[in-house]
């Protein structure tokens, strides 16, 4: 990986033998070689205990315990972060639904107004995506928000988006989802804004149609 600092990482000793009740003191160095290094970097060390045999089973058995190491190079974190376009997920109900529902979406960054279509079944529907960390070190994602209104701007539905409180590492993504929307056949439209902690907010528009299946037609959808 692009930021293990495995090959920085000594340990000494890598064997040894412990007696019962009795420990054994391991020491590290850690040693950042020559270069332009920037951000978090991490290595792991673990002790491993010889293998234990089962009697009549064929099988052996060890004990693992593992240390993770992390290395911050001061004064070089970059915290930046993208949001993907909003995806509107079809919801699985557990009785059957008779009146299926289509959907086209259209998908505006608030940024940078790129659009993306596409076209779906609904019965319940949720909006959502995923952040992705593009700095150099890892972070949690303070909020996001999510806001659902009709053609006219009327509110239909808000509120926040989990987001998880763990941390997300450089160039990982963090997926999200809103409550269930339970929308009637008409045009709306949602947006999404998440606050990474950053020097900017991220935020995503989409407008969506919501026709019965039966109909045949798909209605025009735009930003």
């Amino acid at each position: 990986h692009l930021r293990s600092a495995s090959k920085w990482l000594m340990v000494s000793p890598k064997d040894f033998l412990l007696a019962p009740n009795t420990f054994q003191e391991i020491k590290y160095t850690i040693a950042l070689p020559k270069g332009n290094f920037k951000g978090e970097y991490w290595a792991a060390a673990y002790v491993q205990t010889a293998p234990t045999r089962v009697r009549g089973v064929g099988v052996a058995t060890v004990k693992r315990i593992m240390v993770v190491f992390t290395i911050k190079v001061p004064k070089t974190e970059v915290k930046d972060g993208w949001l993907s376009p909003i995806e509107i997920v079809k919801e699985e109900n557990n009785k059957k639904e008779e009146n299926n529902i289509e959907i086209v979406k259209d998908n505006q960054d608030l940024n940078r107004g790129d659009t993306e279509t596409q076209r779906k079944e609904e019965n319940n529907t949720r909006i959502g995506g995923y952040f992705q960390n593009k700095g150099n070190f890892r972070f949690p994602v303070k909020s996001g928000k999510f806001k659902v209104e009709d053609e006219g701007g009327k509110v239909i539905q808000e509120g926040d988006l989990d987001l998880g409180s763990m941390s997300v590492l450089p160039d990982w993504k963090r997926k999200f989802l809103s409550p269930p929307l339970k929308l009637k056949e008409g045009k709306y439209n949602a947006t999404i804004i998440i606050d990474y902690g950053g020097n900017k907010l991220l935020g995503r528009k989409i407008s969506f149609s919501i026709l019965s299946s039966g109909s045949g037609s798909i209605l025009s959808a735009g930003p």
